[in-house]
């Protein structure tokens, strides 16, 4: 019984290899200078491979590339969302990219009150809105300041507001809120 498998098996291989001698997939020749060579379907099998494999390796560095340039700016695309919102007064668009205990919220007067991390309340009249980009000194990168100053007399600007902000993952932390 187990000499009828061998000879199967050794039948099967027979095959299997004069098959692939037929497609010029396998033996070398040496040439006239004794120099081992390998048929060219051989050769263009190694190629399209290396060609794939390329293409792969290729693929994953830009990916890679992309993904790490959208982590690393993020918090530059979130703070220039935020400051957008504020400055053209969309105060619920800026409401829900803050990270509670912070939030802002219109009150009856059309003037913003703004409560920061440590739940201090501040409130903003309508004649200070709305609030502008910088005006306060940043302590280090993913932080920010915007100040609401309209309202000035004779070039004087009285009750200016300043909120200090940070960014923390994909969202905004008011810090505090300075009253001048």
């Amino acid at each position: 019984m187990t000499d009828i498998i061998q000879l199967r098996i050794e039948a099967n291989l027979r095959d299997k290899l004069r098959w692939c001698s037929l497609q010029g997939l396998v033996g070398s020749t040496k040439n006239k200078f004794g120099v081992k060579t390998y048929p060219t379907n051989l050769l263009n099998l190694m190629k399209k491979r290396l060609i794939k494999i390329s293409a792969v390796a290729l693929t994953a560095v830009f990916i890679i590339f992309a993904v790490t340039n959208w982590w690393v700016y993020r918090s530059d695309r979130v703070t220039k969302a935020f400051v957008g919102h504020l400055s053209h007064e969309r105060y619920g668009e800026a409401a829900l990219m803050l990270i509670t205990p912070s939030y802002i919220e219109v009150d009856s007067k059309g003037g913003v009150v703004l409560v920061d991390q440590s739940g201090n309340r501040t409130a903003v009249p309508k004649t200070r809105l709305p609030f502008l980009a910088g005006g306060g000194r940043s302590d280090g990168p993913g932080e920010f300041s915007m100040t609401a100053l309209q309202g000035s007399q004779n070039g004087r600007v009285e009750g200016a507001v300043t909120v200090y902000l940070s960014v923390d993952g994909g969202k905004i932390r008011i810090e505090r809120v300075d009253s001048f």
